[in-house]
């Protein structure tokens, strides 16, 4: 009886020190603190006198480390940790993924020997283990006694599944560790931004706002958690879904809508929402961005604008109208004469031309535009328009076509005026960035529900990232080869078309030319 319970006493031991320690391991979240525990545990257990735990990152190098002597943990330097780990038995543990004893590591070369340590505290019997993680090296401990074959394969055991948990424990207080330096910055950054910033669960619920949100909206933290974002804002139905959990990470919605202050004035804002994971938990963030300003801006820019073009509409009209009284007056066969007021006519016709687009562009972007529509040709249409262009492409050496069939295309029912500016626009632009001796055609052609009317050249073409860009108001192409302009008249054509229930689109290869292409509805 007594031999039996000698034998089964080590094993009660064993099993108890594991529990001991892994309770330990569990408890610690900060992985500096965790390595010298798991280190100090470990030379208790095994009765070591030396030793060092590493911990490597995803690369394989050591990102925390800990050396002990004498029974205790000393200070180390980065230099003494990468010997450990590059010249010691270290190195061929984790190389090999395997466990490995030296009962005398005077005979083992994998061993290193530190030529300036005390000869009492060199390490002469040895054991190393990797510690592992989800399939990968985590770490590795390497324990050192000062007597011949102090280790035994319990020992080894023992360590072994001490390993394996501490590799899962460092891994786990990474983690944790990399999770809270995340928050930390994230809530610095929440609550330093200039911004008003909200947080929202995916059912539009604000859980957290930022110091900005509460001077901005009026009302304190506590008063905005749990109000839903909609009793705080007036959204774009358009562009927001009705289920905000549609909204996929790295997904971000933007719109110009109106906030309620808490004493009920509304402020224009921009919004700005993005899918985030916080503390592993999906989330909307909102950004408020006051555009109170801005809108100002714009309908003062408007004002002006509108108010300069009106003022030149009329003293345009007149010029215009005298310069016809002076034509019809002049003798035909006073070739010079009729050729200066030709050129006269066409700029001043071309000048009246933009203001018109101009207050046009307005007036459709606000919704407020009035369509004069009537039965129209589009035959008639492009024969005006290329009797007005051939001048100036003659001029270059450039050769203008058009291509009609009469008898296929129907009466449509449009803004004559507009839609002959809308084509003699797109005609003066080919004109500008073709080079003389090229080609310009119109064509008009014929599909199910709507006419379409296309204009090539043979200019030096649009880069594809461009090609959506250029209908913009203000856009302008900064490239050698493309004239400056105020970058209004593709802005004007595409409002003129939408506003008739049409599209227009640009088709281009760079040094191939383009072709503008407009539909109109039947």
């Amino acid at each position: 009886m007594p031999a039996k319970a000698k034998a089964e006493n080590p094993s009660a031991t064993s099993i108890e020190r594991l529990s001991s320690i892994s309770r330990e391991l569990a408890a610690q979240l900060n992985p500096h603190a965790l390595v010298e525990r798991i280190l100090q545990l470990t030379l208790e257990a095994v009765r070591a006198t030396s030793g060092s735990l590493l911990v490597l990152d995803e690369d394989g190098h050591i990102s925390v480390g800990a050396l002990a002597y004498g029974g205790k943990i000393h200070e180390h330097t980065s230099q003494q940790l990468t010997d450990t780990y590059e010249r010691g038995l270290a190195g061929w543990v984790v190389e090999h993924r395997q466990p490995v004893i030296i009962p005398d590591t005077r005979l083992d070369k994998r061993w290193l020997r530190r030529t300036d340590s005390d000869n009492d505290l060199e390490s002469n019997s040895a054991v190393c283990v990797p510690l592992l993680a989800r399939d990968r090296v985590a770490g590795v401990l390497t324990l050192g006694h000062p007597g011949a074959s102090h280790f035994n394969p319990e020992d080894l055991a023992f360590l072994r599944v001490i390993g394996d948990q501490a590799g899962i424990a460092l891994e786990n207080a990474q983690l944790f560790e990399e999770t809270q330096e995340a928050r930390q910055r994230y809530a610095a950054l929440f609550e330093d931004n200039i911004d008003p910033i909200l947080i929202s669960d995916l059912a539009g619920t604000v859980t957290d706002a930022n110091h900005r949100a509460e001077t901005f909206l009026g009302y304190d933290r506590e008063a905005l958690c749990g109000r839903a974002m909609f009793s705080l804002h007036v959204p774009d139905a358009e562009r927001l879904p009705d289920d905000l959990s549609q909204i996929g990470v790295g997904e971000a919605v933007a719109y110009d809508g109106r906030v309620t202050h808490a004493d009920g004035h509304p402020v224009p804002v921009q919004v700005h929402i993005t899918r985030v994971e916080i503390g592993g938990h999906p989330l909307l963030q909102w950004i408020l961005r006051d555009i109170t300003e801005r809108q100002a801006l714009d309908e003062l820019r408007a004002d002006l604008t509108s108010m300069v073009f009106h003022d030149l509409r009329s003293p345009l009209g007149n010029v215009i109208s005298s310069l016809e009284v002076l034509q019809s007056s002049i003798p035909p066969q006073d070739e010079a004469l009729q050729s200066v007021l030709a050129i006269s006519m066409r700029s001043s016709r071309r000048l009246s031309r933009l203001v018109e687009s101009l207050l046009d562009v307005g007036q459709l972007e606000s919704g407020k535009a009035v369509l004069h529509k009537a039965q129209g040709s589009i035959s008639s249409i492009i024969a005006d328009a290329v009797e007005e262009i051939h001048p100036v492409a003659e001029a270059k050496g450039q050769v203008l076509h058009f291509t009609l069939a009469p008898a296929d295309l129907p009466m449509i029912e449009m803004d004559v005026d507009m839609i002959r500016r809308v084509l003699i626009n797109l005609l003066e632009n080919a004109v500008k960035y073709t080079r003389g001796g090229g080609q310009i055609s119109v064509s008009a052609t014929r599909r199910p529900g709507e006419v379409c009317v296309a204009v090539r050249d043979t200019g030096p073409g649009i880069p594809p990232r461009e090609q959506q860009r250029i209908f913009d108001k203000f856009a302008r192409l900064d490239r050698e080869g493309y004239s400056k302009g105020l970058g209004l008249g593709l802005a004007f054509c595409r409002l003129a078309v939408e506003a008739h229930g049409g599209r227009i689109w640009v088709e281009s290869e760079l040094g191939q030319g383009s072709t503008f292409s407009f539909t109109l509805p039947v």
